[in-house]
C-alpha cells in the first residue's frame, strides 16, 4: 500500500483520522465490512449489554464509514488550494 501525507489542518466532526480513495481496494474491502456489520445479528446473545454492544457495533460503522471519502478530492479544498498556489 502507498501512503502520503499531507497536513491540510485541523479534523473535522465526523472526519477519520485516515481518509482513503473511496475507489481505492481498501474501501471496497471496508465496504464488505460493513455490509456484513448487522448491530442486531452481532449483539443477539447479549442479554444484559446488549444496548450497549449495538451502540459500539454503530459507533464502529460509522468510523469505518468515515475513512472513505468521495473520489480523491481532499477533505479542505480550501487549503488545498493554498497548498498548490505556494
Amino acid at each position: 500500500m502507498k501512503m502520503r501525507y499531507t497536513h491540510l489542518g485541523a479534523c473535522r466532526e465526523g472526519q477519520g483520522m485516515v481518509t482513503l480513495d473511496k475507489n481505492s481496494e481498501q474501501c471496497k474491502k471496508i465496504r464488505q465490512q460493513l455490509a456484513q456489520m448487522d448491530p442486531a445479528k452481532q449483539c443477539a446473545r447479549q442479554k444484559a449489554n446488549r444496548e450497549e454492544c449495538e451502540q459500539r457495533i454503530g459507533e464502529t460503522r460509522k468510523q469505518l464509514a468515515a475513512m472513505c471519502v468521495k473520489g480523491d478530492t481532499p477533505a479542505r479544498p480550501d487549503l488545498e488550494a493554498a497548498r498548490r498556489t505556494k
